[in-house]
């Protein structure tokens, strides 16, 4: 095969600020009871957010994410969880 072939990298969009707060926390308290439960860490994140009970920081990053921002930590932190099973 004497074709020549082309690799497209895929960039990955660099996190802000906002988005690294809130990626820090969902990781350090991804296997905070030792279940490893991703979802639920989600949900308690925003629980939590909603009761007023997190830090002014973290409170002022989750309220000032886009929609894509946040779709963004998401795969972050999906792919980040992955890595930690494997």
């Amino acid at each position: 095969y004497g074709g020549t072939h082309t690799v497209r990298m895929v960039d990955q969009p660099q996190l802000n600020e906002n988005q690294q707060i809130v990626l820090e926390w969902l990781k350090l308290n991804y296997d905070y009871d030792g279940d490893h439960e991703a979802m639920w860490n989600i949900f308690m994140m925003y629980y939590y957010h909603t009761r007023d009970s997190f830090t002014d920081r973290l409170s002022q990053a989750i309220e000032n994410l886009t929609n894509d921002e946040q779709i963004e930590i998401l795969r972050e932190y999906s792919q980040w969880a992955l890595e930690q099973e494997g």
